[in-house]
């Protein structure tokens, strides 16, 4: 490119080589801004490479990149550099010798061949879209036109009588039939009481539930107390020689905290000959209880207080 000039150009015609021309679409964008500072003639463009980095908002690098691109390849051309003072540098729009050596540039021809298969290709895609939606409104206004209008109304009416279903079952609460039973018997006969006028009121007392049981008959509470629990390490022979009186359910009622309590009730039958108790020196008894049949303990010399007070005064 040293030794052949380059070509001065219009605006007009540089920008139209540009567009045609493959070079990218950053380089193109850079080549079209320097272009825009240039006059009718293409000349005094004074675009630096802070501004041109400003317009196309990249970095101070790229900018200096792009301008020393377009002046190799001879698109434009440095007439006056800059100083230090503020002056930029002023370019010129050329059209070097060798420029399309550097970069392919479609013909006039080829250029708007492209921009018919582009803006064919895009009226094909809307005709195929119009005729997508104008066959699916017709396939939907067929649909609607075989539905019977008589059935239409069935299904509407349907769906009507359904909803008003479940509105009400929604609204009223399911109750179930022991529930239903127990309102019916309130509303019969009344809230204040279940019983009949033939059937007595139940008992306010009650007895223990040992002694009330359904499966408990008196035979089966004749009770024997054989001896009371001792020890592991107690001696069996002292523990035979206690005879315990033996005990009887009988039915009857007591006096329990002011109120009479009616039931079964266990009750010590003494024997009808007294038997002559056997010796129980130590074992902690009174001798003459023991011998009524009661077990009482003892206080002192094998008699209870009433027995030792008896004793004494005797």
């Amino acid at each position: 490119m040293v030794g052949q000039p380059d070509i001065g150009v219009s605006v007009g015609a540089w920008n139209s080589l540009v567009r045609r021309a493959r070079i990218g679409r950053e380089r193109k964008a850079a080549a079209l801004v320097v272009s825009s500072y240039a006059d009718s003639d293409g000349t005094h463009i004074h675009c630096g490479v802070a501004r041109l980095a400003v317009d196309l908002e990249i970095g101070y690098s790229t900018a200096r990149r792009y301008l020393a691109w377009l002046r190799d390849v001879g698109l434009i051309q440095l007439v006056r550099a800059g100083t230090r003072t503020g002056r930029s540098d002023e370019y010129r729009l050329t059209l070097g010798p060798d420029v399309l050596e550097h970069m392919e540039v479609l013909t006039p021809s080829e250029y708007d061949a492209a921009r018919d298969a582009i803006r064919d290709a895009n009226r094909s895609g809307q005709k195929a879209r119009r005729e997508r939606v104008q066959r699916s409104v017709r396939e939907s206004a067929e649909t609607t036109d075989e539905r019977s209008p008589t059935a239409s109304a069935d299904e509407a009416d349907e769906r009507s009588v359904k909803a008003s279903a479940d509105e009400v079952a929604h609204e009223s609460p399911q109750r179930s039939p022991s529930e239903s039973a127990e309102n019916l018997d309130q509303r019969s006969f009344g809230t204040q009481s279940a019983l009949t006028q033939d059937e007595p009121p139940p008992s306010i007392h009650t007895s223990p539930k040992e002694h009330t049981s359904p499966k408990t008959s008196v035979a089966d509470l004749d009770l024997e107390l054989a001896s009371p629990a001792r020890e592991e390490d107690e001696d069996p022979a002292d523990s035979a020689e206690v005879a315990w009186p033996p005990l009887r359910a009988i039915p009857g009622e007591r006096q329990n905290a002011g109120s009479v309590e009616r039931g079964i009730f266990p009750v010590a039958v003494p024997d009808p000959e007294p038997r002559r108790a056997p010796s129980t020196a130590g074992l902690g008894f009174c001798l003459d209880c023991y011998a009524a049949g009661q077990v009482v303990l003892a206080i002192a010399d094998d008699a209870c207080r009433t027995h030792l007070v008896a004793r004494n005064s005797a």
